[in-house]
């Protein structure tokens, strides 16, 4: 899993199990024997969980166990590691909160050691999440000292500035002045500053005014702007509101200022929301009492949200007026999300509403897709209606294939259905395929089938590749097994080479036949490259061989160019050698421009040649311009040079205009030549028009031309 996801698995398992045992500071001396120092506090709980792999292997292998003074913790060490999907179980998430518990802070700096040491098993990142938080409440320094580590993954780098941050608090609550100067002399930027929230966070738990105060000495008005000045606000006001409110009409910056009251206003909310509009009104009229205002309501939208619209509803009509009911209607949503609803869209026109709807009728739907199909079927005609029921659908789907059949065929014929439908055909043909497809056979045909029957016929290889070669076999040659079979081809070939392989030599010519043969082709080139092409080699020559050819000599030749050069050359010369000429010269110049260019000096003029001597001449002006000048010196008029000096000069054109609209001199075919130069200089003449026009003049261009270009009539 990646270390985003985990976090944010993290923090959603965390809170979910914040109210238990699991949380809980009590420590069970049997199984880990800790002091009070040792536990595990919900506040540094709230962000952990990441899945590991059952086939995981033990971190210990071939070395001395973790000493600590239980066995026992040692012991499960291993076993946890080895859990599958930790995040995602009560029991296996509490198992792993148990053994943090059971931890000794002793201990904690070789478990992390040991856990940053491995780099098979995903669990560690769960373990490590959990032991590094109850590091920075047990002994702050030594996890502070862990933080200034180089080295380590991102999961390990992101978890050290939380725990930085932690650190500095857990120091803060026995001396936060300490803490508070030492938090200071980290260098400038976000890791000091989330340091410094922690110790003010701490701070204002006892003296609120002493941490305002400090926060305001570090005279750093992007900090203060930011959020550092809500915690101490926040929880001054639930101490003494009176002198929060005091504190915070003496900020003399309006921004603070406002976020200030908005801290203390939603904390008060959360006691008595009542008592919290009484307040707001005490305010100074303007942006701040409206800030406050707002916060309350917010808040109070999230306990009683029928209360709180009855207030908001008392109020004169206005944008903020407007702008609170939309919030409330989102926080009355969570509990009857028809009534959320129908408020949402009783409101006026906004740029959010729509997302609002949306978002509120995807939650829904999630939830209970019956009753939010059956609520989104009443909703006005339009685009959020159509796309809202194909997400109904989609979920419905999930569970109930029947009733999102019906659904979908009581939609109006179009785009939305058609949506629909695609959404219901990847969800039914997981389970049941052949259903799937005996529905979408029996849709008139048109593009609205074809679109249906693509994902689940690809999902039926899945399941019966024997099946469904049978089923494709039967169906009439036309557009539509075209496209079927490109949709299904790499799949096909991936699950069943041999049976793909014999079917595409019966294909008559055509898109069908150039996307199987080509999946069959690069299939069988992930293990020999010589055996695809031998096997290419025996077909009609048309499109889908020259396109097999070249795509497997381009995939050699990424690995190995002078062996699949060594090939093509080999070949007779046919269409689809010529074909592939390009695409090997390609590769071969990302590493060896020199090699690539003289191995096509063999060939003789031709198209595919001229494509490959330019691409050679594009990559080789990049890494070294001087040699891929001595090379185009010594090339033969012709078609390929012209081609080479083209490139070439386009490439030059931005660092060296008059050295690239020289070399298009050199091209020998006129129309050729004319173009090149007369681009070359067309640019020019807009980064530096003075030295263009001196080459404008000397140029071999008609005067004509020359007059363009220098902006004459």
């Amino acid at each position: 899993m990646k270390p985003t996801l985990v976090l944010a698995v993290i923090l959603a398992l965390g809170i979910g199990f914040a109210t238990g045992r699991l949380l809980s500071p009590t420590i069970d001396t049997t199984a880990g024997g800790t002091d009070s120092s040792g536990s595990v506090s919900a506040s540094r709980l709230n962000s952990s969980g990441v899945s590991s792999s059952d086939d995981a292997p033990d971190i210990t292998p071939n070395k001395k166990s973790i000493t600590t003074p239980h066995s026992k913790a040692s012991k499960d060490l291993a076993t946890l590691l080895k859990q599958r999907n930790a995040y995602s179980s009560y029991h296996r998430f509490k198992d792993v909160v148990d053994y943090v518990e059971g931890v000794s802070p002793g201990s904690i700096p070789g478990i992390v050691q040991q856990l940053e040491a491995d780099h098979t098993s995903d669990g560690r990142y769960f373990i490590l999440s959990l032991l590094v938080r109850k590091w920075s409440e047990t002994d702050p320094q030594a996890a502070l000292a862990w933080t200034q580590k180089k080295g380590g993954d991102r999961f390990s780098n992101s978890m050290k500035d939380q725990v930085r941050s932690q650190a500095y608090q857990a120091m803060a609550k026995s001396d936060p002045s300490s803490a508070f100067n030492e938090a200071q002399q980290l260098p400038a930027g976000q890791k000091r500053q989330r340091a410094m929230r922690g110790v003010l966070s701490e701070w204002a738990e006892t003296d609120p005014a002493r941490a305002l105060e400090m926060a305001k000495s570090m005279k750093d008005p992007a900090f203060l702007n930011n959020g550092a000045l809500d915690t101490i606000f926040s929880k001054w006001a639930e101490t003494d509101p009176a002198q929060a409110t005091q504190a915070m009409l003496q900020l003399s910056n309006q921004s603070q200022k406002g976020n200030a009251a908005q801290s203390i206003a939603s904390r008060m909310a959360n006691q008595d929301p009542q008592a919290a509009l009484a307040w707001v009104t005490q305010l100074p009229a303007g942006k701040v009492q409206d800030a406050a205002r707002d916060s309350v309501i917010s808040a109070w939208s999230q306990s009683d949200p029928q209360a709180a619209l009855s207030y908001v509803q008392g109020l004169a009509s206005s944008e903020t007026k407007t702008s609170l009911l939309g919030n409330i209607a989102q926080n009355l949503a969570q509990s009857d999300p028809k009534a959320g609803l129908d408020l949402l869209q009783s409101l006026p026109p906004t740029e959010s509403k729509k997302g609002n709807i949306q978002r509120l009728l995807n939650d829904w739907s999630r939830d209970d897709p019956q009753a939010a199909a059956a609520y989104i079927q009443g909703m006005p005609e339009g685009s959020v209606k159509n796309d809202a029921l194909v997400q109904a659908i989609n979920y419905l789907a999930s569970s109930d294939i029947p009733a999102s059949v019906a659904l979908v065929n009581q939609m109006p014929p179009g785009k939305a259905q058609d949506n629909a439908r695609q959404s219901l055909a990847s969800q039914w043909a997981g389970n049941d395929a052949k259903g799937a497809l005996a529905y979408g056979m029996a849709l008139p045909a048109g593009p609205e089938r074809d679109n249906f029957i693509k994902p689940v016929a690809w999902q039926m290889f899945n399941q019966d590749s024997e099946a469904a070669v049978s089923w494709l076999k039967g169906l009439p040659n036309d557009d539509t097994k075209s496209q079927i079979i490109a949709s299904v081809a790499a799949n096909w070939a991936e699950h069943d080479v041999a049976s793909a392989s014999a079917y595409a030599a019966t294909l008559a010519p055509g898109s069908g036949q150039n996307s199987l043969i080509s999946a069959v082709a690069n299939q069988m080139a992930k293990e020999s490259p010589a055996k695809s092409l031998a096997w290419s080699s025996q077909l009609r020559d048309g499109e889908g061989k020259n396109q097999a050819v070249s795509s497997v000599l381009s995939r050699w030749a990424d690995q190995d160019p002078t062996a699949a050069a060594k090939y093509l050359q080999g070949m007779p010369n046919s269409p689809a050698q010529q074909a592939a000429i390009p695409s090997v010269a390609d590769r071969w110049a990302n590493t060896n421009p020199s090699a690539a260019a003289q191995w096509m000096a063999s060939f003789s003029e031709s198209p595919q040649k001229d494509r490959a001597y330019g691409s050679v001449a594009s990559k080789w002006a990049t890494s070294d311009p001087s040699e891929a000048s001595a090379w185009l010196i010594k090339l033969p008029v012709g078609s390929s040079r012209d081609a080479a000096v083209s490139s070439f000069s386009n490439r030059i054109a931005g660092t060296d205009p008059d050295a690239a609209s020289q070399w298009a001199e050199s091209i020998g075919n006129p129309q050729t030549r004319q173009s090149q130069v007369t681009g070359i200089l067309q640019k020019w003449m807009q980064t530096d028009p003075n030295s263009a026009a001196v080459a404008v003049q000397k140029s071999s261009l008609p005067a004509e031309v020359k007059n363009q270009l220098l902006g004459k009539k």
